[in-house]
């Protein structure tokens, strides 16, 4: 039995009555691989990839440390607009993801499924119920989702919501553009902006959401041209550090980090 199997297994014999121990554990474990991101590192492996990979377990590993700062959020969330109220986001795909590299899932997903949710349910959306239900996560202060693209997302993150008290919004996208289903999407947008203001008690700084686009777009720009010079020039990775493009276009487009990883891909 491997190192991690070992840890996993310590972490699922504490989950059941010690759960804020087993969360330790989970949050310790996280920081010993940030450690080994920054200092043991594959080498043959780009610069940016490296950066990368530790940029997203410190991700992960703030949002556990600071749910009074942390927001779920599906991969389509406005996490230009979260940027302004200076905290993390966390999507259930991810942290799923992390949970399972500990070898601990099945415990959360035998949990889900033992309290009555559906066996059915997507696996990642099952993982991290179970994480939350179990109290071995602690849970966010806010919750955004959207309707596309996944229609798990609605129904996990409304059961969480409303089982363990955490204030969400749903942006219902329509699935054709029009100037009123535009008016409709800006509605939305400026009533969620009212209740993150409630929960976070700051107002949005629309000055620093005009500097997070502009840098968004730039960060697209250099992005675009990098995949053009990957057409002739190789760029080793793995599959888990392509997963990770996902932390950087999605869930944290926008950021000075982002920005800088793409200007580290072109170079």
């Amino acid at each position: 039995m491997n190192l991690v199997q070992t840890y996993g297994n310590m972490i699922k014999k504490y989950a059941p009555d010690h759960p804020r121990a087993a969360e330790r554990m989970i949050k310790t474990g996280l920081a010993l691989e940030l450690f080994r991101t920054k200092h043991l590192a594959d080498r043959n492996i780009p610069a940016a990839w490296r950066y990368l990979n530790t940029y997203a377990v410190g991700e992960v590993l703030a949002a556990l440390r600071r749910p009074e700062h942390t927001v779920w959020a599906n991969i389509f969330a406005p996490v230009e607009i979260l940027q302004c109220f200076d905290v993390h986001t966390l999507s259930v795909e991810c942290l799923a993801s992390f949970l399972s590299g500990f070898t601990i899932e099945n415990y959360f997903l035998d949990y889900a499924e033992d309290e009555g949710i559906a066996p059915t349910l997507c696996s990642y959306h099952k993982n991290f119920i179970g994480a939350v239900d179990s109290r071995v996560i602690s849970p966010a202060a806010f919750a955004v989702t959207t309707s596309t693209i996944c229609d798990g997302n609605v129904n996990t993150f409304r059961y969480l919501s409303e089982k363990h008290h955490v204030p969400s919004f749903l942006l219902d996208i329509p699935d054709q553009y029009s100037l009123e289903t535009e008016a409709y999407v800006v509605d939305q947008l400026r009533e969620m902006i009212g209740c993150l203001s409630d929960t976070f008690g700051k107002k949005l700084d629309v000055d620093r959401l005009r500097e997070v686009l502009d840098r968004e777009n730039r960060s697209k720009e250099s992005y675009r041209r990098t995949l053009s010079m990957m057409r002739t020039k190789e760029y080793p990775g793995t599959l888990t550090i392509q997963m990770f493009m996902l932390v950087a276009n999605h869930m944290n487009i926008g950021k000075q980090e982002i920005f800088d990883l793409y200007r580290m891909m072109e170079a």
